[in-house]
């Protein structure tokens, strides 16, 4: 009589000794009232069959999980074998490679497993798999290994970005004529208002004031010390309100150039590649492991020259902020994407402040038009000529009624 499964999971018999199962004797069960209970139902009806039951060792939401990372990489046990044992980079994501890892056999399962005496057919989903992956030598390193390869490229094209941002960025400051002459106005302007107090006569600002201008009222309320910028530099110096341009790669930085994350980069970088190395070195050369051994060497020696590059290019960008910070008189421990957000944040001002002011002329001058013209009606109006056919009521402006 079969009976239902009740779904435990086994501890092997080598791990029973010194523990509170061993010597554990069974106890008498009532055997007539566990059939009644538990019996599987029959299920064989006229005309159909009944589906075999798979052998189950594996906990059903474990194998479930196990099933359903299978199913996302449509190939043969046998062909996701063969993909690792040859850090095969075209066949698997970083996510499935990721699954691999989080579900690959454990040790108690292994040994389960080799005990098993059956068909592999009679087995389920993700018992047949780990029979054929758990014969791969320390699966979960290589799976680790080949998770780092697969994400490399990524890690890489984002870091290198960010650091030619944060140079480029922090030489165009520096060199910036334009944006130079913006702060020698400012200067004069911001001594001019602050003239007899204790902010008076400054030589130099930390550039974070300059989103400050947009903050300074005029009295009347409907302008700003901003929007006085714009319009002085369009009257006196136009050609510096063209200093964005010359910060083009400002923006970027304030988006990309955060040093931490991009340290935080470099070091996954260097501790995979050290992983990877440490790893290729321990592989017994035999007959599964030297292809991945040699792969991974090549993987590594790509790596390394990467590595090779972006430490220094980080060393010249880092360089290059500080000591355009210094050259500003600003503070070098400042991070990077926060100093960008706040000068990118001005230019954005300056933009925006530009086209108020023209759209404010605008319609300053179809005011002055309309006005104009309702001021020639007018006169038009009343010197308007007498003609002299015109009945004498009429030419005297009157009505008669």
């Amino acid at each position: 009589m079969k009976m239902k499964l009740f779904n435990w999971n086994k501890i092997p018999d080598r791990k029973v000794a010194q523990t509170v199962w061993n010597g554990l004797k069974l106890v008498p069960v009532e055997v007539g009232v566990l059939e009644d209970l538990f019996q599987q139902p029959a299920t064989k009806q006229l005309g159909l069959t009944t589906k075999p039951t798979k052998a189950s060792i594996l906990d059903n939401k474990r194998a479930s999980n196990v099933a359903i990372v299978l199913s996302q990489i449509k190939l043969t046990d046998d062909e996701v074998k063969d993909a690792i044992l040859r850090l095969d980079r075209s066949v698997f994501t970083v996510e499935s490679v990721r699954g691999l890892a989080k579900y690959a056999p454990t040790s108690d399962e292994i040994e389960l497993l080799k005990a098993y005496q059956g068909e592999r057919s009679a087995l389920g989903r993700a018992e047949q798999f780990f029979l054929v992956v758990m014969t791969i030598p320390d699966l979960v390193v290589k799976l680790g290994c080949f998770e780092f390869v697969l994400r490399f490229p990524q890690l890489v094209s984002g870091v290198r970005p960010c650091i030619a941002s944060l140079e480029a960025a922090s030489s165009q400051l520096r060199t910036s004529a334009n944006f130079i002459a913006l702060l020698q106005v400012v200067l004069s302007l911001g001594n001019f208002i602050n003239a007899g107090t204790m902010r008076g006569a400054a030589c130099g600002f930390k550039l974070d004031s300059l989103n400050k201008l947009a903050e300074t009222r005029s009295t009347n309320g409907k302008s700003t010390l901003l929007r006085y910028l714009v319009y002085y530099l369009e009257n006196h110096n136009p050609d510096v309100l063209a200093f964005p341009d010359e910060l083009l790669a400002v923006a970027d930085a304030a988006r990309q150039a955060n040093l931490v994350q991009i340290n935080a980069d470099l070091d996954e970088v260097r501790t995979g590649v050290k992983k990877a190395v440490d790893h290729a070195a321990a592989l017994i050369l035999n007959a599964e492991d030297g292809l991945f051994k040699s792969r991974l060497a090549e993987f590594v020696k790509e790596a390394t020259g990467v590595l090779a590059e972006l430490e220094p290019a980080l060393d010249r960008a880092r360089a290059s902020y500080c000591s355009m910070m210094e050259f500003f008189a600003e503070d070098p421990q400042t991070p990077p994407e926060e100093f960008m957000a706040g000068v990118n944040s001005f230019a954005q001002a300056i933009t925006a402040a530009r086209a108020q002011n023209k759209h404010d002329a605008e319609e300053e001058e179809r005011r002055k038009k309309r006005v104009e013209a309702l001021r020639v009606a007018a006169s038009k109006e009343v010197h308007r000529p007498i003609h002299p056919l015109l009945p004498a009521h009429r030419r005297s402006g009157r009505r008669v009624r």
